[in-house]
């Protein structure tokens, strides 16, 4: 298969299933490059180039930024104090978002929320599934597969950023599969007015940009201890 040849619609299934285990890695490589930088509009739209010396922020969509119920799209909600979070992180990262879902609901879920397209936030691009990897775990010797976000395929196209100056917010800590150590789980918002998670992942990670040059020498797994041990940290 030629990557040129790729049809970059929601139906990228087809992609994915049809190469072998040898060939994934250089095929995402390529593919994570077009999909950037050609096609289709609505990312060339989005784009916004990597800032001089920044980190690169990784943000998840669902329970992380946003909730929606099954039952109906149209029940929708937006974490507290989204948009003041971004404004105090945008200083020190570049922002990418990565969705578990297609492009076409994380274009929506963007819009809803004031994202798409913004220029209030230096947001590079989103990315969605179809750039997601599958690993499979043998389990008591029972196969099973998951998917997870390599960092490593933006560090590829991006060698300003690596292991020392990213980090993944995700509510789900399979996604930090191949970057353990760059990843940040946040709690599973589910619509709560009340939740305050953002406000405290502000101060943490600005005050990580500000005291860390290598991010994987922090324990994440940690991060909210310091709010629990000392409540005046990030108090509204």
């Amino acid at each position: 298969m030629e990557i040129n040849s790729l049809n970059f619609s929601d139906n990228n299934e087809s992609f994915y299933e049809s190469i072998t285990e040898d060939e994934q890695n250089q095929y995402d490589i390529d593919y994570l490059t077009i999909y950037i930088n050609i096609t289709p509009k609505y990312l060339t739209q989005q784009f916004h180039p990597p800032r001089f010396q920044k980190n690169l922020l990784v943000l998840d969509i669902d329970q992380t930024l946003y909730y929606e119920k099954r039952s109906t799209s149209e029940n929708w909600y937006q974490r507290p104090f989204l948009h003041e979070f971004l404004k105090g992180v945008n200083e020190f990262y570049d922002i990418v978002i990565w969705s578990a879902t297609k492009s076409n609901h994380v274009i929506r879920k963007m819009k809803r929320m004031n994202l798409y397209g913004t220029l209030r936030y230096n947001i590079m691009f989103y990315l969605d599934v179809y750039i997601m990897e599958k690993h499979e775990v043998v389990n008591k010797n029972i196969k099973c597969d998951f998917l997870h976000k390599p960092l490593q395929l933006i560090w590829k196209v991006f060698p300003e950023f690596n292991s020392k100056n990213s980090i993944l917010v995700d509510d789900c800590i399979e996604n930090f599969y191949a970057a353990k150590q760059n990843g940040i789980e946040i709690s599973k918002f589910k619509g709560d007015e009340n939740d305050k998670e953002l406000r405290y992942l502000e101060t943490y990670l600005i005050d990580l940009a500000k005291t860390s040059k290598d991010f994987t020498q922090v324990n994440h797994h940690k991060w909210r201890q310091n709010f629990i041990h000392n409540p005046t940290i990030g108090k509204i």
